[in-house]
């Protein structure tokens, strides 16, 4: 985690040091600063290893960053336009990794074959057919066939 706070506070300085040079008009230290901050939100999503707090840490200041960024792109000088959409398509990507690798860690399933979860050898058996929807308002539950109703059915028998 200590790594991943490190990573944030590259971050939020490379992306301060963007800010203030768009302020002062000067293309080259926005331009440096963006590439700076591409380079490192990859190295952040590489070096969080997978630990859940580092890949929150990383995805919420990334994802604040895209919005700031993203307002940034008609306000920097014409010049650094290009260094503002590298530096948000890093951060798409940076974030898109980061979501692999939540669900990865999440036990979300074997990637390769997603009918097989995780830690098994069988794949998923679904569920009967029409047992895992609920009875419609109105509707028997299908146990009394006196008051059954559906398609076959329109009009249940009246209990006597």
């Amino acid at each position: 985690m200590a790594r991943a706070e490190a990573e944030v506070d590259r971050l939020e300085a490379r992306l301060d040091e963007a800010q203030q040079a768009s302020a002062a008009g000067d293309a080259a230290a926005v331009e440096a600063a963006l590439e700076a901050y591409s380079s490192i939100v990859i190295e952040a999503v590489a070096g969080s290893g997978g630990d859940p707090a580092a890949t929150v840490a990383i995805e919420v200041t990334v994802t604040r960053h895209v919005v700031v960024l993203t307002a940034l792109v008609d306000r920097v000088p014409a010049p650094a336009r290009e260094a503002i959409q590298n530096a948000l398509s890093s951060s798409t990507k940076a974030l898109e990794d980061l979501d692999e690798t939540r669900k990865k860690g999440s036990g979300g399933g074997n990637p390769d074959d997603p009918a097989v979860p995780t830690g098994t050898d069988k794949p998923a058996k679904p569920s009967p057919a029409g047992r895992d929807r609920p009875t419609p308002p109105g509707w028997s539950n299908g146990n009394d066939p006196k008051e059954s109703q559906g398609p076959d059915n329109p009009e249940p028998s009246k209990r006597q």
